[in-house]
């Protein structure tokens, strides 16, 4: 697999044969030893939390660096789904426990990865939420439960509380520098919570989030959305809505956002605790998947035993390293870690190398050339220039369920759009044309843009290409398979099938001698494939060179 890292003209070095290591890997040991501790209890409730008047236990699991003296240290929140909450023969979902029950330990089935978070400098809470398990309908349970979280936290650092081991924060916890993590139903709870802005959050992770897109849009943090491809109980994906429906809502949201998909994942076994079976397969040792209980167990991909589906390992070498790089990113300011975000590398901890990534750059890092959100973006592009069809393409602006050429299982976009485009004849090409004034892209690095690929029927590679013009008349073509792995056909029984918009980025200095202070024409031209269907949306130029502090020294007049 060819993954290229950032402004480099060489392949980036291969293992395996098939997936690039990143320079550092974000989740290898951290200098810190670490602890666990606990506060709270699964029996004391917190009354009220929520507007159905849900009462949740107080208890939370702390993995934190051991050298506390040397804080202050960013905090992080972990938040469960819903899940079985009592430990039984039989599947138990009411809350409290009674009688021998114990209650299922879900809050600590992401120790593994909180551990790694901890040994660089990252305090980690991982909350218990079964109060808010036990309702199908908690509401604002989860932003009252994560705000009680936080208080909780405010006092620790205040050295009014300790945890259960004795142990205080006073002074040691950077409430500047906030971030959540949530898992299921637990990652719509924070994606909820975080577009109330808290005072010092700055990353929000979701994991397979449930989702109807309906909340209000986040554009006050980076926003990253773990998918898994064969996920059985969000099938639908809709964790793409948080993505795709806020991503041009304000011109002033400069917050990355990212999607962030394994093509054998499915939706429990990012949580350890959730990995044995329910009830009696539990006590016996099994696992139950949660696609083979809802969807198609004979799957070709996402059936168990197939070829494409992760091991347990994998899985959580996949969550780990990718909510190790987004936190460390945002919370420590870890830059190196740019490149797996975007997409061009992948790091061996991940154990697997079908994932892959959507893009988006803030609104500073990036300069519109086609957005694709609406008809009138077939005719004129967000720079104002000509958007011209060779004939015989078939073309349209496709939103929802449109956006699904071949695709039977119902994907959700969250009101985004794409185009969709089809061609029978190889050379075939849309154009984007950009007026003088503002053909100047030199301070850019990347040329961007996301695509999912239509069931297309063909055991072929989908390709096709990708040019610049500049106003002198020199151009550069480039292969678009030379520089990325993300045109791949939906996986998988027709039936299962699915689809994901994914970032394809080349760098602009793979365009040669084309002057990029003066380019007239971005064109895409279909001409590695005889036939094909295409969705393509969020065409950019991305990754600018200079500074806020050298953008304002060069307009400075002397």
């Amino acid at each position: 697999m060819n993954r290229w890292t950032l402004g480099a003209l060489v392949v980036a070095s291969v293992l395996n044969g098939r997936f690039a290591s990143a320079q550092e890997d974000p989740a290898a040991p951290g200098p810190h030893a670490f602890t666990i501790s606990a506060y709270g209890s699964s029996t004391t409730l917190v009354k009220d939390v929520s507007s159905f008047d849900v009462n949740n236990e107080t208890l939370a699991q702390v993995v934190y660096p051991t050298d506390v003296g040397n804080g202050p240290y960013p905090l992080v929140f972990f938040l469960h789904g819903r899940h079985f909450n009592c430990v039984t023969l039989f599947e138990a979902s009411a809350w409290p426990c009674t009688g021998d029950a114990e209650p299922w330990p879900s809050h600590e089935g992401y120790v593994d990865a909180a551990s790694v978070l901890a040994r660089h400098g990252l305090i980690v809470v991982s909350i218990s939420a079964h109060g808010l398990s036990s309702t199908s309908t908690p509401g604002t349970g989860y932003e009252s439960l994560l705000q009680y979280h936080m208080s909780q936290w405010q006092a620790l650092n205040t050295g009014a509380i300790a945890l259960s081991n004795g142990q205080t924060f006073t002074g040691k916890v950077d409430l500047a520098r906030i971030g959540l993590m949530g898992h299921s139903r637990g990652g719509e709870g924070v994606l909820d919570y975080a577009a109330t802005s808290p005072a010092g959050l700055k990353a929000v992770m979701a994991i397979a989030p449930t989702s109807v897109a309906s909340t209000t849009p986040i554009n006050n943090v980076p926003v990253g959305i773990m998918l898994a491809y064969c996920d059985g109980d969000t099938e639908d994906l809709g964790g793409v809505g948080y993505v795709d429906s806020t991503r041009y809502n304000s011109a002033a949201d400069n917050n990355p956002k990212y999607t962030i998909i394994s093509l054998g994942a499915n939706h429990s076994n990012f949580n350890s605790a959730w990995t044995p079976g329910f009830g009696l397969d539990r006590v016996l040792g099994l696992n139950e998947d949660d696609w083979d209980s809802k969807m198609d167990p004979s799957d070709p991909h996402c059936g168990s035993g197939s070829a494409g589906r992760n091991t347990d390992a994998e899985q959580r070498g996949f969550r780990t390293a990718y909510l190790a790089a987004f936190l460390r990113r945002y919370l420590l300011g870890a830059t190196q870690f740019d490149p797996l975000l975007k997409g061009e590398q992948i790091p061996s901890s991940a154990l697997t190398d079908d994932i892959y990534i959507g893009y988006l750059p803030g609104a500073e890092d990036r300069k519109d050339l086609n957005r694709q959100t609406s008809s009138a973006d077939l005719s004129t592009n967000a720079l104002s220039g000509a958007v011209t069809f060779t004939g015989g393409l078939t073309k349209s602006v496709c939103t929802g369920s449109g956006c699904r050429p071949g695709v039977a299982r119902t994907t959700h976009f969250g009101g985004a759009s794409a185009l969709r485009v089809s061609w029978s004849t190889s050379g075939q090409s849309f154009s984007n044309a950009l007026p003088r004034s503002k053909g100047d892209v030199s301070n850019f690095s990347t040329l961007q843009f996301r695509v999912a690929v239509g069931v297309n029927g063909t055991a072929l590679p989908m390709d096709f290409s990708v040019q610049l013009v500049d106003g002198a008349g020199q151009s550069q073509k480039v292969r678009v398979r030379d520089y990325t792995e993300v045109l791949y056909d939906a996986p998988g029984a027709s039936a299962n099938r699915a689809l994901v918009m994914n970032t394809v980025r080349v760098p602009i200095a793979a365009f040669g001698n084309v002057d990029t202070t003066n380019v007239s024409s971005v064109d895409v031209i279909f001409d590695q494939s005889a036939s094909g269907t295409l969705l393509i949306a969020d065409l950019a130029f991305s990754d600018e060179s200079m500074t806020i502090a050298e953008k304002w020294m060069a307009a400075v007049v002397f």
